[in-house]
């Protein structure tokens, strides 16, 4: 079953052919060799689609192969889909975004945080300053993941449950307004769950539903037909199987076929151990969303485009510059990866080299825990979306996958 929405024409005028081609055969070696199952990747540059392959297979079991319209599950990267939507309520006027968030989430009004990482449940202190919407998408508001690292504050998240698709959103970001906050508002740049909160945000400042806000508003004006909370029926034949490796042997992620999980990936969001199960929505801002890459791309490239495509506005320039500009200045950054900073919903590359890998100073991304990854570098006209479904494999982590992306398409670039 093919998408409605065809790729389009290929022109390698910006890209040199050969070097993408010797990437495709690293790709194919690997899959060949049993150590992935597949991938799919688009490259496009100044507004045209430069390079794109589907290599290896979605499901090993069958035989079925990737194809451009293999849909996956992109977990994180819903993220700065949410990011947008609720910045396109910031430039309809709805809020500013220094409001303090208990203006529009009362719950958040007397919540304190812990006197120090390992403090006891009940040793905490006051806010030394509301948290505001700003530091809900700047990813500095004090919130931990909630996946249960040992910390108090992470294990405290963690008992809320917070990633069971049973509950409402609503209920979710009410009990994590119960929770002491890790660190006190704006002091460390520190992962969390509040993306969840940005979409609930989005749904009391719309009146809307998050799912039904961000298909009226985003996903059907760009065209973007395979994205989805849900599987509808006419992707379910493409849906990519997970895979991990057990021993030398990939292996399909199912229920009762699990690989043995550290105690912080056991705490991951259920969707990610129901994977057989495709009718389990979760309509989360942090994750949830099933796309293709043609559809992402879609996204990106009016992202690249300063907010429109085909003549369809999203968001306005000036929004997007604000957001993809690295806003933590000095404030520590609790991730391993060196080199970047952090917008209101992105990642901004400060130093390529700090980070390992090629890239322009200012290029910002994001990716998805099971191997989906998306960039977008304005100065060299450059939109690239990649997508597996691989867990717990080192060398197909979202952070290597894209690594070893940039360090092939960069000196692909034919400038001039």
């Amino acid at each position: 079953m093919t998408s409605q929405n065809a790729p389009a024409p290929i022109e390698y005028a910006s890209v040199a052919r050969d070097a993408l081609e010797r990437l495709d055969a690293s790709f194919r070696e690997r899959g060949e060799a049993g150590r992935m199952a597949g991938i799919v990747y688009a490259v496009a540059r100044h507004g045209h689609l430069v390079h794109q392959s589907a290599i290896g297979l979605a499901d090993i079991d069958t035989g079925r192969a990737m194809a451009p319209d293999t849909v996956f599950r992109l977990a994180s990267m819903t993220k700065p889909v949410t990011a947008i939507a609720l910045m396109l309520l910031h430039e309809e006027g709805r809020f500013a975004l220094d409001d303090p968030l208990s203006a529009y989430l009362p719950a958040f009004a007397d919540i304190k945080v812990l006197r120090s990482l390992d403090a006891a449940p009940d040793d905490v202190v006051d806010l030394d300053r509301p948290i505001t919407i700003r530091h809900i998408l700047q990813h500095s508001a004090g919130l931990g993941l909630g996946l249960g690292i040992g910390l108090t504050g992470e294990a405290l998240l963690a008992a809320t449950d917070p990633y069971n698709p049973s509950h409402s959103l609503a209920d979710d970001v009410d009990n994590v307004a119960k929770v002491p906050l890790v660190y006190q508002p704006g002091t460390i740049w520190n992962y969390s769950l509040a993306p969840d909160i940005q979409a609930r945000l989005v749904e009391i400042l719309s009146g809307e539903s998050f799912a039904g806000f961000i298909q009226k508003r985003i996903f059907a004006p760009l065209g973007m037909v395979d994205t989805s909370f849900a599987v509808r029926e006419d992707m379910a034949g493409r849906v990519a199987s997970v895979y991990w490796r057990d021993g030398e042997t990939l292996t399909r992620w199912r229920e009762g076929a699990m690989p043995p999980l550290p105690p912080i990936i056991s705490k991951w969001p259920q969707p990610f151990f129901n994977l057989d199960n495709l009718d389990v929505v979760s309509e989360r801002g942090s994750f949830g969303l099933y796309s293709t890459v043609g559809d992402y791309l879609r996204f990106a490239q009016m992202l690249l485009n300063g907010g429109e495509l085909g003549g369809v506005r999203i968001i306005g320039a000036e929004t997007l510059d604000l957001m993809t500009a690295d806003s933590v200045g000095d404030l520590p950054l609790m991730w391993p990866v060196q080199g970047l900073g952090f917008g209101l919903g992105f990642a901004v590359l400060r130093d390529p080299k700090a980070a390992g890998y090629a890239g322009t100073p200012g290029m910002f991304h994001w990716d998805g825990a099971l191997g989906t990854v998306m960039w977008v570098d304005r100065e060299r006209g450059l939109v690239v979306v990649g997508m597996a479904q691989h867990l717990l494999i080192e060398e197909l982590t979202p952070d290597a996958l894209g690594a070893e992306l940039r360090n092939h398409i960069y000196p692909a670039l034919l400038d001039g």
